[in-house]
């Protein structure tokens, strides 16, 4: 993570074989990215990141250095399976619809999508291969935005809006 140009560059990913915790690079170079996030993320980060910096002080060589955010609070990494637990019952102490953890970079597709964001920055920020498939995933979310486009095309063609 760099706090100056609030970018995150994703290059590794924790991953689960027969019980141990790996890293490992992600599955496709095109997941291999940097992404920026608004500041409202960089300052929960920050927050998270202060409080770890407290817990690397107070446990000194017993903290498990892997350079994480998101790790327990001995610096150690989350077991997938555990993520998702702590995820799952996350939305349950809050009253919330209960959807998988995956079912976020979905619907961050769509608000990119629906807020404007074009298709292949969008594309390059989830990762894919090629803008087809992004256009293919999210076509739902498209065909919103082309009704929306005709609307804006017809009111500064045919309406008041200055030319």
């Amino acid at each position: 993570m760099d706090f100056d140009s609030q970018s995150i560059t994703i290059d590794e990913q924790v991953i689960e074989i027969h019980h141990k915790i790996h890293f490992s690079t992600p599955k496709s170079t095109e997941s291999i990215r940097t992404i920026h996030a608004p500041a409202e993320v960089f300052a929960i980060l920050k927050r998270r990141k202060e409080e770890l910096d407290q817990h690397k002080e107070w446990l000194g060589n017993a903290y498990d250095e892997h350079d994480l955010v998101l790790c327990r609070g001995n610096g150690s990494p989350i077991r997938p399976g555990n993520f998702t637990k702590a995820f799952k019952d996350f939305l349950a102490r809050h009253n919330m619809r209960t959807i998988r953890f995956h079912d976020l970079r979905h619907s961050c597709a769509s608000l990119m999508l629906q807020s404007g964001v074009a298709m292949k920055t969008a594309s390059e920020i989830l990762g894919h291969s090629s803008i087809a498939i992004t256009a293919d995933l999210y076509t739902h979310v498209m065909q919103k935005t082309k009704e929306e486009a005709a609307g804006k095309i017809g009111d500064y063609v045919f309406g008041t809006q200055e030319k």
